[in-house]
């Protein structure tokens, strides 16, 4: 498995679990936490969901152009 395949499916896992994480944090956790803390957890959802997008998108990248840089890191 190359680098940039790689890349894609640790992005692709880091998508499953960032829809996981909001609906944990939507159902569970809405009775439980402060509007606050809830903010917080969304905020941390959104930050894997860009983790997650970045992570495929530069393996997309890497398939598409390989390089040094992207490839052989």
């Amino acid at each position: 498995m190359s680098l940039a395949q790689l890349a894609v499916l640790v992005g692709a896992v880091y998508g499953f679990l960032g829809v996981g994480f909001g609906a944990f944090g939507a159902h569970a956790l809405k009775a439980r936490l402060s509007p606050e803390l809830l903010g917080v957890w969304k905020t941390a959802v959104e930050y894997q969901f860009y983790h997650a997008l970045a992570l495929v998108l530069v393996g997309l990248v890497a398939t598409q152009k390989p390089s040094i840089a992207l490839t052989n890191a």
